[in-house]
């Protein structure tokens, strides 16, 4: 009889301990886990990025009013650095078009754009840095400072800010003369004049929002500003200090 039992306290001491393993090993979470789905057609990176074709994955923000943009817009606040992979050219010029043609393609630029080659640039170690300015239909984007870097006999990225999708009539409805005088009743200011040195007629994108501006400059050698007038409306845009960009 005591046998009986002994044998009996030990069967079910040996259930409960098969037990207590089998529920120790899915708490703590040894047993196997079903991943996390990875969508058809995307191979994920240590970074959370994929390489599924989607741009806008791994797009950082790039809008003065959006997080989540996917392309670039020509606010001049902020910027965005595109990876590239190209053969360096011979000269700016070929890398300009080099690079240009790449946008097209990838659908960041259409073909009314351009990059024209600017002056400066220079070397940074293995680095050879190059400057370019996007024009449209051949009217330069405001502040337009994009940076080329190439390295190795590669071109390996450009940095700075496209306007894009830009939708204009780029025939100016007033003069620029007009656009000055009616500026001049807004702001009673001696020294508002038309620009004197580079272009008088810009594409200027903020925010998503494109518009046909006249350049006019006021202030005095240190102080000067650019004054951006809608080339249709003659409203004033903005207003910007020489030599800043924002």
């Amino acid at each position: 009889m005591k046998r009986s039992v002994l044998l009996a306290v030990g069967s079910l001491l040996l259930v409960v301990a098969v037990y207590l393993l089998i529920f120790d090993q899915t708490a703590d979470g040894t047993t196997p886990s079903t991943p996390n789905p990875v969508p058809v057609g995307a191979s994920p990176n240590a970074d959370g990025s994929r390489d599924d074709g989607d741009a806008s994955a791994t797009t950082p923000a790039n809008s003065e009013s959006s997080e989540t943009s996917d392309r670039p817009i020509g606010s001049t606040q902020t910027t965005q650095q595109i990876p590239l992979d190209l053969p360096a050219q011979d000269s700016k010029e070929a890398t300009a078009d080099a690079i240009a043609d790449w946008l097209i393609s990838e659908g960041w630029l259409t073909s009314a754009d351009d990059l024209d080659t600017l002056i400066g640039g220079g070397n940074v170690g293995s680095l050879e840095i190059e400057r370019v300015q996007q024009s449209h239909e051949g009217i330069p984007v405001y502040q337009s400072n994009l940076v080329v870097l190439k390295q190795d006999g590669r071109i390996i990225s450009i940095e700075g800010a496209l306007a894009v999708d830009i939708n204009l009539n780029l025939e100016p409805t007033i003069s620029v003369e007009d656009a000055l005088a009616a500026e001049q009743a807004r702001q009673m200011d001696e020294t508002l004049r038309l620009a004197t040195e580079g272009p008088q007629l810009f594409i200027h994108q903020r925010s998503g929002v494109s518009h046909l501006v006249w350049r006019l400059e006021r202030g005095v050698v240190g102080d000067l500003y650019d004054v951006l007038i809608d080339a249709h409306s003659g409203d004033r845009i903005r207003e910007v200090k020489r030599g800043i960009s924002g």
